[in-house]
């Protein structure tokens, strides 16, 4: 069974055995969730909105100074038939392992946001799908669809 957040005018389910973290209190919220293995699928929701763009180049430079060498290419990706999000797909090495993480942000209505998901580039393809299911779990809230 599923686990569900829902504060802060969004919605979503994740796994049960995964770890919730809410960073903040104020604007923008931060709400992380950490699989036991360590990847992760963590959401910014800025209120008012904010400039996708921005976000992510913001996102980016800090990654960047965060890792070394870091390799990248800028996607478009629909998340849902109602929304559409610009982002970056990232690789780079952090000890012996290739991690891949994607940022991508989207505006719907009166929030912008902005996710983040990383892990292990083979766990990753693993995740993928569960990764894919909170996004849409996410983004059909927010289109009412659920």
């Amino acid at each position: 069974m599923p686990a569900v957040y829902e504060r802060h005018g969004v919605r979503f389910q994740y796994p049960e055995n995964w770890n919730l973290i809410e960073e903040s209190t104020r604007w923008p919220r931060e709400i992380t969730l950490e699989s036991p293995s360590g990847a992760l699928w963590a959401l910014h929701v800025y209120f008012p909105p904010d400039s996708p763009s921005r976000l992510l180049q913001d996102a980016l430079k800090a990654m960047q100074k965060e890792y070394e060498g870091i390799e990248y290419s800028s996607v478009t990706e629909q998340l849902h038939e109602t929304a559409t999000a610009d982002g970056y797909d990232l690789y780079f090495f952090y000890l012996d392992f290739v991690v891949e993480c994607r940022l991508r942000s989207f505006t719907y209505r009166d929030k912008t946001f902005l996710l983040i998901t990383q892990a292990e580039e083979r766990e990753y393809q693993q995740l993928e799908p569960v990764f894919r299911a909170m996004t849409t779990s996410l983004v059909r809230h927010l289109a009412g669809q659920v």
